[in-house]
């Protein structure tokens, strides 16, 4: 494989020749091949030089201000996934390569800046709460029970169970089947471990079985 002195020597005699008429056509094609051989070998020994970490630094040191251009001193330090960065080692090409890789990373900066700065702008954090009304009433679905109320809110994220249920005078009907109306609503107790809540459940009908302990699942509201 020839060396960069040999190719510029030989790209020099190609151009006298050429000039003097002679065709240079092979030279050429020398050229070109050994040209390959050259930039596959670079390619190896930038890419062993550059083995790095994501442990990237960076360190404004100075940015200069009352400009057209913002200018910025800027430090980055590059860790090595081992050994050393050693000058004596460096590829030829290497600070060229560098410099392009970084500049292409700043084409981006634009857009980079606008992401950092939406990162400012709070997302909404969805509620696992809903909230009973007449026209979005919560089901509460206990065995082959289903009973609903329209006012009241709940965590859906939690897990609920029965307390109780009882008849419009309190009195608790656990074990006796009955239909929830407006006029004379059912209030069903549940808990999560913590709190108790109570519903004043104004449709549905329960069937009668024992529901005291058993889990609930919600759905409706808002």
């Amino acid at each position: 494989m020839l060396t960069e002195r040999d190719m510029q020597e030989l790209s020099i005699l190609a151009s006298k020749l050429f000039v003097e008429g002679y065709d240079v056509t092979d030279i050429k094609d020398i050229l070109s091949a050994e040209r390959a051989k050259i930039n596959a070998a670079a390619m190896t020994d930038l890419i062993n030089y550059f083995p790095i970490t994501n442990n990237t630094g960076v360190k404004l040191s100075k940015i200069n201000y009352g400009y057209n251009k913002l200018v910025l001193n800027t430090e980055i330090s590059l860790e090595r996934v081992s050994g050393v960065f050693d000058i004596n080692s460096k590829p030829s090409m290497f600070e060229d390569i560098l410099r392009n890789a970084l500049y292409n990373c700043l084409k981006d900066i634009k857009q980079a800046y606008t992401d950092e700065v939406n990162e400012l702008n709070p997302v909404p954090t969805p509620t696992t709460i809903i909230t009973a009304s007449t026209t979005n009433p919560i089901s509460f679905t206990i065995g082959s029970n289903v009973l609903y109320t329209e006012v009241g809110t709940i965590d859906t994220a939690l897990a609920w169970t029965v307390v109780d249920i009882k008849d419009s005078s309190g009195t608790s009907i656990d074990g006796s089947s009955t239909s929830a109306t407006a006029s004379a609503p059912l209030a069903l107790e549940v808990t999560d471990g913590t709190n108790t809540l109570t519903f004043s459940i104004t449709s549905g009908t329960y069937d009668g079985t024992t529901i005291i302990g058993n889990n609930v699942v919600l759905a409706g509201g808002v």
